[in-house]
């Protein structure tokens, strides 16, 4: 996982962008977060939108998910997941987005290095629980790339399935902190346990086909 640094005036807050190894960025990524990392209330992390690509094709494919930036502005990252999962019925998950590095600092937020898969997924439930703002920058410049051989993301294995479980265990885990806002806590049992049954199908095919 990659972190890049803005173009200068970003730099000068000292915020990052990740960037999978994988994958790109638009040309314009940065650029267009200036609006939001100027506002008056500078937000902890402003969520991105994605596209999609096969490896070895330059046909990019936005990304269904795209939750308002009206519906979270103002709101804490507890609130604003709430809202994204009653808009979207899901809640994308990973690093599609730009981090105050002050923010992270302060509230520990780094990857756990013990996971060999989704480590950014398990990362956006702690951003999430720890932003007192976020805001939703719509354009899909984060560009995602599909089906490279030998991405860890390629192919399916029981130690990454595990891995991903073990995942949404921790997320459950987080959600019974009564200090937690009950509606998030109550998002994020329905946002595991959604994700656990479609990791528990995909492994069957995955094995079943082979």
């Amino acid at each position: 996982m990659l972190i890049a640094d803005g173009s200068q005036a970003l730099a000068a807050d000292i915020d990052r962008h990740a960037l999978d190894g994988d994958d790109l960025m638009n040309s314009l990524t940065l650029e267009s977060y200036l609006t939001y990392l100027n506002d008056e209330v500078k937000p902890d992390f402003v969520l991105g939108r994605m596209s999609t690509f096969q490896d070895g094709s330059g046909v990019f494919k936005e990304d269904t998910f795209n939750p308002s930036d009206n519906i979270v502005k103002g709101l804490s990252g507890q609130e604003a997941f709430v809202m994204i999962r009653k808009n979207q019925k899901r809640v994308r998950m990973g690093v599609h987005g730009i981090n105050s590095k002050k923010f992270i600092i302060d509230n520990n937020l780094w990857f756990d290095e013990t996971l060999v898969y989704s480590e950014d997924a398990e990362w956006s439930v702690k951003a999430y629980l720890a932003a007192k703002s976020i805001r939703i920058n719509n354009k899909p410049y984060y560009l995602a790339r599909l089906n490279r051989e030998g991405s860890c993301t390629s192919s399916l294995n029981l130690r990454k399935a595990q891995n991903v479980i073990e995942i949404y265990v921790k997320w459950v885990n987080f959600s019974k902190n009564r200090l937690n806002d009950s509606r998030f806590n109550k998002s994020l049992q329905s946002e595991a346990g959604k994700r656990y049954f479609y990791m528990i199908r995909k492994f069957d095919l995955a094995l079943t086909s082979t």
